[in-house]
């Protein structure tokens, strides 16, 4: 076998030193990945925060609606009915203007005689 040298001991140690700045670089480029993922998953989780604040907002309005809705129900169910009477009132209109027209023609018809 033969001995180390100087020279042979100093190009391990580089080559140490060398392996350990490549692993120090790795391991700094893992942690900046871990970082920007990080970044990533709070601007997320930033969102969804956002959407679900929205999603609330949403259902409080629908609830609002609803009961508006379920308060003018009663006059939404009345608005059948009413135009019922409006229907029935317009016929009866029709029926007066031609019992007038009629009694008229016929108030004439007697003065022309």
């Amino acid at each position: 076998m033969s001995t180390l040298t100087d020279n042979d001991l100093r190009e391990v140690k580089e080559l140490i030193n060398q392996l350990g700045d490549r692993i120090n670089d790795r391991f700094n480029q893992v942690e900046t990945r871990f970082n920007q993922m990080d970044n990533r998953f709070n601007q997320v989780e930033t969102r969804f925060n956002q959407i679900d604040e929205k999603i609330t907002e949403l259902r409080i309005n629908q609830t609002e609606v609803q009961t508006r809705l379920n308060d003018w129900k009663p006059s939404i169910d009345k608005t059948a009915d009413l135009s019922e009477k409006i229907g029935e009132l317009r016929n009866w209109k029709q029926i007066a203007i031609v019992l007038l027209t009629g009694f008229i023609t016929s108030v004439r018809s007697t003065k022309s005689v």
